[in-house]
């Protein structure tokens, strides 16, 4: 991964220096983030793609996704796409599955960051509910979800954003459930799901032939999407504490080098 920015005489202080080393290395280091952009009012973006003619501040304010960002009303927001990054900077959203907007309103900076698709087909692919079944990761913001390889529907199909119950869900006020006699395709199914963490708005999902043994695939299933639950959890963790850890590192530098904000954000 490579980093973007201006540099001038104050710029190459050492400390700026280090810092834009460090947040490099923090993303590049885990293998389950993909591309990452962060970018403020003022100043040039940092970011793992180069070259790009984009003025990211401006053009993502005027952008559909700032608008349901702004609508969220939280200062972190999980999706499934980030169509202005795809539409300007040329990222397929084939390369993720799920990406993370966060606002430091005191700053005024953007970090967008990705979880790479290939983490979560792995995560959703290795829980096995049976035949005729399906798992997916689902972002409930946009509705986009990550299933696994089944003979029920195709990839990039929607399976749970079409059921009745998978609006029930996501507005109730359990963190997981399971409902029986699901009607999918003329089949009957049960629904499990499981929401991610607190209002992340990402939920794990498992559809599992009703002509099972409905109590034994309940409690097998449930260990195993609580497994994948945790795995996704711990990659949300991730990607959300590089993003404070960086955050910090400005807010430390702010006042003592004037390099970081051309290239990160604006004076406080």
């Amino acid at each position: 991964m490579s980093l973007f920015f201006t540099t001038n005489t104050k710029d190459s202080d050492s400390r700026v220096t280090d810092i834009i080393s460090r947040i490099a290395s923090v993303f590049g280091s885990n293998q389950n983030i993909g591309n990452y952009f962060m970018f403020g009012k003022k100043g040039m973006p940092l970011g793992s793609i180069s070259s790009v003619n984009f003025d990211f501040y401006e053009g993502f304010e005027a952008s559909e996704d700032a608008v349901a960002f702004d609508t969220y009303g939280q200062d972190t927001m999980w999706t499934g796409y980030h169509t202005c990054i795809d539409e300007n900077v040329g990222v397929p959203s084939a390369d993720y599955g799920l990406a993370m907007t966060f606002h430091s309103v005191i700053k005024d900076i953007y970090v967008i960051s990705e979880i790479k698709m290939e983490c979560l087909k792995n995560l959703v692919n290795g829980i096995t509910l049976g035949d005729n079944s399906v798992v997916g990761v689902v972002a409930t913001t946009d509705g986009r979800e990550i299933l696994s390889d089944t003979n029920i529907a195709n990839d990039g199909e929607a399976v749970f954003t079409t059921l009745s119950c998978f609006s029930d869900a996501v507005g109730g006020e359990q963190s997981e459930g399971f409902v029986e006699n699901i009607d999918f395709r003329g089949e009957q199914y049960c629904f499990i799901y499981s929401k991610v963490g607190e209002d992340t708005g990402v939920m794990i999902c498992g559809l599992v032939p009703r002509a099972a043994r409905v109590k034994d695939a309940y409690a097998i299933a449930k260990i195993i999407v609580l497994i994948v639950l945790i795995a996704v959890v711990i990659a949300i963790l991730v990607a959300t504490f590089l993003t404070g850890g960086i955050v910090k590192e400005i807010q430390w530098t702010d006042g003592k080098t004037d390099g970081i904000h051309r290239t990160c954000g604006k004076r406080v």
